[in-house]
């Protein structure tokens, strides 16, 4: 039987993150407990992002509790996507879905074309999430991944912007890459 916190919808909060608020640890133990090895990058390399002002982080809320969070680095017309996580209590409720979109939409106000990240070739759960957000495969990176060593698969979402008639236009071109 599910309990009440379960059966009602959850209503997240997406917001930027003030780099400012120092809230590392909480980063760090959220992907520590939901990425199957563990967080990717150590306690000392979360308060080292987390303090750089010249990257995008937006965090998901729920009752005032930090519970997901995307965050990357838009350069000109193009983004990556440097790490998005929802802690496991909170997984399957769409909450990663609106940090994705929230990404997105400040990319489109930055101007920015297409948007990279690397996930593993194994994750076939955030692959397929990936894959019905717009992101395509579009290269490998051999053993890109340590603890355990595996490869990596670029992924890229072409981003849209409306032509005058209303209709929307790719704007990226897919023989450049």
């Amino acid at each position: 039987m599910k309990n009440d916190q379960d059966r009602k919808k959850i209503q997240p909060i997406i917001r930027r993150y003030d780099f400012n608020e120092e809230n590392y640890e909480r980063f760090y133990d959220i992907a520590d407990q939901s990425f199957r090895y563990g967080a990717p990058w150590t306690y000392k390399q979360y308060k080292e992002t987390l303090g750089r002002e010249d990257l995008v982080f937006f965090v998901a809320e729920v009752d005032g509790q930090l519970v997901g969070y995307i965050g990357g680095k838009l350069l000109l017309d193009e983004a990556e996507i440097y790490t998005i996580v929802v802690s496991k209590r909170f997984q399957k409720k769409k909450i990663a879905r609106a940090l994705l979109k929230r990404f997105k939409e400040e990319c489109r106000i930055k101007g920015v074309e297409a948007i990279f990240l690397e996930v593993r070739k194994s994750n076939k759960k955030a692959r397929s999430f990936y894959r019905k957000n717009q992101f395509d495969v579009i290269s490998s990176r051999t053993d890109y991944y340590t603890e355990p060593g595996e490869d990596a698969l670029v992924m890229k979402c072409r981003m849209r912007k409306k032509e005058e008639n209303g209709k929307e236009a790719d704007i990226s071109d897919r023989d450049k890459l």
